[in-house]
Order: structure tokens, then sequence, then C-alpha cells
């Protein structure tokens, strides 16, 4: 009888924590990037490694200032890479990194403005309220004479 209360209890508390790790939250993640600074950075043969910094607005954490790093080869054609884009988004309760990979098309019109953005990543870390997140968001933007706009998305779970 002691076995099966043992076994019992061990199977309840087995349970009570995969219930635990499957009620994460999906929700949908949104933010809007903008404000950049110029990139900063060193170039080798059309290949470039930048740094730059802008502000932006999530669903999830508010306002946030943000921090990108991006290897950028303006030798690809017709569409220029972003590989690997690395954005850091730090607000009041934490943060959320992702990884991923895109491109900078050109425009068709006579000013070569807006140059269209896309991307996908993988979230590979988050601080505070965000620690443990994942996803994958997808980013679309333009860049214009005034710096890049960025749009990501996806679902989110943490």
């Amino acid at each position: 009888m002691k076995r099966i209360i043992v076994i019992t209890a061990v199977l309840l508390i087995a349970l009570g924590s995969a219930t635990a790790v499957a009620a994460a939250d999906n929700v949908a993640f949104e933010a809007e990037l903008h404000h950049f600074s110029a990139p900063a950075g060193t170039c080798v043969d059309g290949v470039c490694d930048f740094e730059s910094h802008g502000y932006g607005f999530t669903n999830l954490m508010g306002p946030v200032t943000v921090s990108v790093e991006f290897t950028w080869d303006f030798t690809t054609s017709p569409c220029s890479t972003l590989d690997p884009i690395e954005f850091t988004l730090v607000g009041a309760t934490g943060s959320i990194t992702t990884v991923g990979s895109g491109v900078i098309c050109p425009s068709l019109s006579p000013s070569e403005f807006p140059q269209f953005f896309s991307a996908v990543g993988e979230i590979t870390g988050g601080t505070g309220e965000f620690s443990g997140i994942s996803g994958s968001p997808t980013s679309l933007g333009t860049v214009g004479p005034n710096g890049p706009v960025v749009h990501m998305s996806g679902t989110v779970s943490y």
C-alpha cells in the first residue's frame, strides 16, 4: 500500500511539473522599431559589420531601446543580404534578443528610395519578465532617407 501511495505521489508531482511547463502562454508579439542611428562599423571587400541603435514600442514590453548588430553583404544581387542580424530590445521589465537573416532590396523608383527590408529570426534569449521566451518573429520594413522603420511580428511563448 505504501508503494502505491509513493508511486501515485511521484506521478502527481511529475504531471504537475509537466503541466507547469506546458502552461506557457502563446501570445502575439508586435513591435515597431525606428529612429536608428547611422550604422557604424567596418567594411572589407563589400561586406560590412555594423551596429546601430534606435527606439521602438512593443505590445508586450511597451517602449524599448533597440540595439542591432548585423553583417551587410553588398556583393549580393539584386538584394543585399543581412546575415546574421541580431536585435536586442530592452524594456522596463526585461529584454528580448532575436537572431536571424534577411535582405534589403532596392526600390524601383528613380530616387532608389525606399528600399525594402525583410528578415526571419529566432528569439535566442530574454531577461527579467521575458526569461525563457521563445518564438520566431518576422521583420518587414522600409529603409528611407531618414533610416529604417522595422515592423516585427510573430507568436511568442513565455
